[in-house]
């Protein structure tokens, strides 16, 4: 069994726990983020082998959120977000030859923002009944992939201004 599939599994058994899915998205990208700072350290650290186990974990849990977007319940959202996963998961497959800490950093950023949306679109699922439809709390999630993709077309901008050349495909989250 594929590293891939282990942690998408482990995703779809936690949905049969008590916690909501919105608690568990949350917790998912907790533990996105403790690998990605782990793999930063390990950046700095020179440590090759925690630098490629942890990025290795974070993908796969990025892997795992990807392949369990609702296509037919989440339209427009749910593409953002099966975007957003593939540009982050390359960039985070990118840290095993580039060992970039702005990219690692970039990373943390975006996926803290992320984190945020979700952890509001729990809190009022907790606060709401839990029954409730999800179509109001993709305002929240929309809302944090907007300011992302708006952030990475301010960079990619800025990169070009500069003179460096830069595949803009790679760096636009959104088809």
């Amino acid at each position: 069994m594929t590293h891939h599939s282990s942690y998408h599994n482990a995703y779809k058994a936690a949905s049969y726990r008590e916690e909501s899915k919105t608690r568990q998205v949350v917790m998912l990208y907790e533990g996105v983020i403790r690998y990605v700072r782990q793999a930063r350290e390990a950046i700095e650290q020179n440590d090759i082998e925690t630098r490629y186990n942890t990025l290795a974990k974070a993908c796969d849990i990025i892997t795992g959120l990807q392949l369990s977007l609702n296509f037919d319940e989440g339209g427009a959202v749910a593409r953002l977000l099966y975007d957003y996963y593939s540009g982050l998961d390359a960039r985070l497959s990118s840290l095993h030859f580039t060992q970039d800490i702005a990219v690692c950093d970039l990373c943390l950023k975006h996926l803290a923002m992320m984190k945020e949306a979700w952890e509001e679109v729990d809190e009022k699922t907790q606060r709401n009944a839990p029954e409730a439809p999800a179509g109001r709390d993709a305002v929240e999630i929309r809302g944090a992939l907007e300011s992302i993709l708006a952030a990475e077309n301010d960079m990619a901008q800025s990169v070009v201004a500069s003179g460096v050349h830069v595949d803009m495909q790679s760096l636009n989250l959104s088809a």
